[in-house]
């Protein structure tokens, strides 16, 4: 009955499709984090901050390394075999270029957001979602190191990690 979404087909048939920027999911965490809501609702408003802060940077970083990859390393990312494993990848390839703090937190904001999406316990949103903030912000920080990293360098990257 189902089958695989092919997203490239669902783009090049929807009318007028706009591009969605990965700073607009840092915008609405924090739109989100200021909500006026019942007191019940605190810890979910927290949580979901926490994944619109992690998915703004993995977006970001993803679209910084998919502008460098070759025809044939894009076809292939885009093409849903790496689908449920790109998160991981991309973290590996911060590693393999030698981007190892950069790795690091992207890990562990990812682990904070997995934490926030998949636990239905109350206690310490608060705390991640203020290191959710600080591991955005020294992301942030690091954007422009990765946009800097040669094309050839995230190529061999990406082919010992896939």
């Amino acid at each position: 009955l189902f089958r695989s979404i092919n997203h490239s087909e669902v783009l090049r048939f929807s009318p007028m499709v706009e591009m969605i920027e990965p700073k607009h999911f840092k915008q609405i965490s924090y739109l989100i984090e200021r909500w006026s809501i019942p007191s019940y609702l605190d810890n979910a408003k927290q949580k979901t901050a926490i994944g619109r802060l992690y998915y703004y940077v993995f977006l970001e970083i993803r679209e910084i390394i998919k502008a460098k990859l070759s025809p044939s390393q894009l076809e292939e990312l885009e093409s849903g075999n790496l689908r449920g494993r790109i998160h991981i990848i991309l973290i590996n390839l911060l590693y393999k270029v030698g981007l190892t703090e950069e790795g690091r937190n992207l890990w562990k904001l990812r682990d904070i957001r997995n934490f926030a999406d998949y636990n239905l316990q109350m206690g310490g949103v608060e705390v991640s979602l203020s290191e959710a903030k600080k591991l955005t912000k020294n992301l942030e920080d690091s954007f422009q190191k990765i946009r800097n990293l040669p094309e050839s360098q995230v190529q061999q990257a990406f082919n010992s990690v896939v």
